[in-house]
């Protein structure tokens, strides 16, 4: 299983994830996607400093690069905690508690990232079934008269 989640986002998620109170295996989750996001958060900040590094004097050159950057999609390899993520995508979607909804810098409220990591989980661990449509079409393949 993986959970793919935007560069640009990657530090928000690593700030939000500690603040949340859970117990038990959604702790557990909690910690092990902490625990690979900070990794992937810092694989992202020596890719800042490389680029700055290549382009000391091209601010243009900087920007255009970190732009791209900051809209790769990562990947957060959670195959071998898979059994936990269900239970963390239960526990963000029915969190009892009050979540900020204040900016600060800049950056997007807890709520927001709240609301972000639910999106990432439900598409990357519980990927959506086809539809009856979808199966039907898939299923019966129209071949003309004579072939």
């Amino acid at each position: 299983m993986q959970i793919k989640i935007i560069n640009g986002s990657i530090q928000s998620v690593v700030e939000y994830l500690p603040k949340l109170q859970l117990k038990g295996r959604e702790n557990r989750a909690r910690q092990k996607v902490l625990k690979k996001a900070s990794e992937k958060f810092q694989e992202f900040y020596s890719d800042i400093q490389e680029i700055k590094s290549e382009h000391p004097d091209n601010i243009e050159k900087q920007n255009e690069e970190l732009e791209l950057l900051l809209k790769e999609e990562i990947v957060l390899d959670m195959t071998e905690y898979a059994q936990l993520m269900p239970g963390l995508y239960n526990a963000l979607l029915d969190y009892p508690h009050e979540i900020s909804t204040e900016r600060r810098q800049g950056k997007p409220s807890d709520a927001a990232v709240h609301d972000y990591m639910i999106d990432v989980l439900e598409d990357d661990a519980f990927p959506s079934e086809p539809s009856t449509e979808e199966v039907e079409e898939a299923q019966f393949e129209v071949v003309p008269e004579g072939e």
